[in-house]
């Protein structure tokens, strides 16, 4: 009998370590997830109406098979969210995408940016985020 609990004491100890090398691994490691060619991503009309849609241009390489949920977010001397939603389900590689983004009648006339922040869920105890911005554009009436 002692025999057994000598064996399921080691036992626990090895899975006890594994695990703790596992969990050490999720949290400290690097992982790359995607790289923006520009940290400003060029706004093709400077000059947008509420109602009607701003149109930019994203340059990436995505180094990973996970799809990020994007939130955006115009900013100006106020930030108004836009919904959250999945992006980037391309596969990995490079890729030149030209986004329209709605902005709504709500927001008034002013000089603003969007804000774009990219959540990856890479394991089970670790997300990473990466932030990108537009260039400054203006909302007209």
């Amino acid at each position: 009998m002692d025999k057994i609990f000598k064996y399921i004491t080691w036992l626990t100890i090895f899975l006890s370590f594994g695990l703790l090398i596992t969990i050490s691994y999720w949290l400290f490691i690097p992982v790359k997830t995607v790289e923006f060619k520009k940290q400003q991503l060029p706004v093709l009309n400077k000059e947008v109406k509420s109602g009607d849609y701003v149109t930019y241009e994203v340059e990436y390489c995505k180094y990973t098979k996970i799809i990020p949920i994007v939130s955006a977010n115009f900013k100006d001397t106020i930030e108004y969210p836009f919904t959250d939603v999945p992006s980037f389900t391309n596969p990995t590689g490079c890729y030149t995408n030209t986004v329209r983004r709605y902005i709504p009648k709500a927001i008034y006339p002013s000089k603003g940016y969007i804000e774009l922040v990219f959540k990856y869920k890479v394991n089970p105890v670790r997300e990473e985020t990466v932030t990108v911005r537009t260039e400054d554009f203006i909302i007209i009436d």
